[in-house]
C-alpha cells in the first residue's frame, strides 16, 4: 500500500498562501469525499490548522502521478490557478509521510 501526502506549512508557504488554502472542518469533510468520489485517493485524511494544510492518502494501484493530482486538486478546491502554489507545496510518501504526519 502507499501513502501520499501533499501540503504547505509555515517552512514554505508565507500566512496569506496558508490562509488561503485552509480547510473548515466542513470543508475537509467535502474536500476528502471528493478526493475518494473522483477516484484520486481510495483513503484520505484532510489536515488544516493555522500553520499546515495537508492532504493525506491512499492511492489506486494505478496511480502514477497520484501526489499531481492531488495538487491540481487542491488548486481547484480553493479556486486557485495550479501555478500559484508552485513552490509551497511538498509531497512525501510512505514512511516519509507517516512520520510527517
Amino acid at each position: 500500500m502507499e501513502i501520499v501526502l501533499v501540503g504547505l506549512n509555515h517552512r514554505t508557504a508565507p500566512v496569506e498562501m496558508r490562509e488561503r488554502v485552509a480547510f473548515s472542518a466542513e470543508q475537509a469533510r467535502q474536500a476528502a469525499g471528493e478526493l475518494r468520489g473522483r477516484g484520486i485517493l481510495l483513503e484520505t485524511v484532510v489536515l488544516s490548522t493555522c500553520n499546515r494544510s495537508e492532504l493525506y492518502g491512499v492511492p489506486p494501484a494505478a496511480a502514477p502521478d497520484c501526489a499531481g493530482e492531488i495538487e491540481d486538486f487542491l488548486a481547484c478546491f480553493h479556486q486557485l490557478a495550479p501555478a500559484t502554489l508552485n513552490g509551497c507545496l511538498y509531497r512525501q510518501h510512505n514512511l516519509d509521510a507517516v512520520r510527517h504526519l
